[in-house]
């Protein structure tokens, strides 16, 4: 008497779901290495925003601590961006404006904006602004 063979399922897996998983896997692998490098990207323009948040900042402080009488409108007060900061983004551009407060002479409205378009394609400048009041010593 010969045994017939019977049809058993077979163990194991077979070259094509090994082929199929491979290419998702690779799939799913691209995938992350592109987001991985936005996250990147966005950890970079963050650190670029943050850096020029803080040379605002003390920029702004400079102006706040002068006297009253430099800080005018008609005086175009000679102020640099940090060395530091300028090796961090070279490309960034500071402006200042002094400007009188409603036709007040004991107030001045101070802008200093960063403009980082340049540095990391970045369309939304930093932009601080504070009021300064004339120094009671200072008065007339």
């Amino acid at each position: 008497m010969t045994m017939v063979p019977q049809n058993r399922p077979r163990r194991g897996t077979t070259f094509s779901e090994l082929l199929i998983a491979i290419v998702l896997a690779m799939a799913a692998m691209a995938g992350i290495v592109k987001l991985m490098a936005i996250a990147a990207r966005q950890y970079q323009i963050l650190e670029f925003r943050s850096a020029a948040t803080l040379e605002a900042a003390n920029v702004m402080d400079d102006l706040m601590s002068r006297p009253w009488t430099e800080v005018t409108p008609n005086k175009q007060t000679k102020i640099q961006m940090s060395a530091m900061f300028r090796q961090t983004a070279p490309k960034a551009t500071l402006s200042v404006t002094v400007l009188p407060e409603d036709d007040s002479k004991d107030v001045r409205k101070l802008t200093v904006r960063i403009d980082l378009s340049d540095a990391v394609n970045q369309r939304k400048p930093v932009q601080l602004v504070a009021w300064r009041y004339r120094d009671p010593e200072s008065r007339p």
